[in-house]
């Protein structure tokens, strides 16, 4: 088995920090969860539908960002042109579940989804790096990654 190639600095911090993204919003999912899971259980509090609708639509949120993030980071090396897309729909993704998250929630909430945010700007100014940007979309890069 050949030896994975080196990837370009730039490129391999956004790896990294996409598999950092993924593992905060599999965090964020379990918060989620046991929140919701004390507030029913323990204080005897009942969703009604629209809290209900809401907790629902946070949890596939969660779930399929960090499936979709988890993908892109694995798929990185192959230098797919589709992957730089899909890596840029998912950050947009992120930056609507937390906009959504931060008018709705509370103190506590909103500082964790700060410091989310922070990560998000930086996977995009990443993204947008012109060594990225060479690397996910040059032809011969696709030609290489299909070996």
């Amino acid at each position: 088995m050949s030896p994975r190639p080196e990837l370009p600095r730039v490129v391999d911090q956004l790896r990294i920090l996409l598999w950092l993204q993924t593992h905060l919003t599999l965090v964020g999912l379990l918060v989620v969860v046991v929140v919701v899971g004390y507030l029913t259980n323990e204080r005897g509090l009942h969703l009604s539908e629209e809290q209900n609708t809401g907790f629902f639509t946070a949890l596939g949120l969660l779930a399929g960002t960090a499936a979709v993030l988890a993908l892109c980071a694995t798929l990185m090396r192959r230098r797919w042109w589709w992957v730089y897309v899909l890596i840029a729909a998912v950050e947009v993704t992120a930056v609507v579940a937390v906009g959504y998250g931060l008018t709705r929630g509370h103190l506590v909430t909103s500082l964790g989804l700060v410091l989310y945010v922070a990560l998000v700007a930086w996977v995009v100014v990443d993204l947008v790096h012109p060594e990225v940007r060479t690397f996910m979309l040059s032809r011969a890069g696709t030609r290489a990654g299909n070996r």
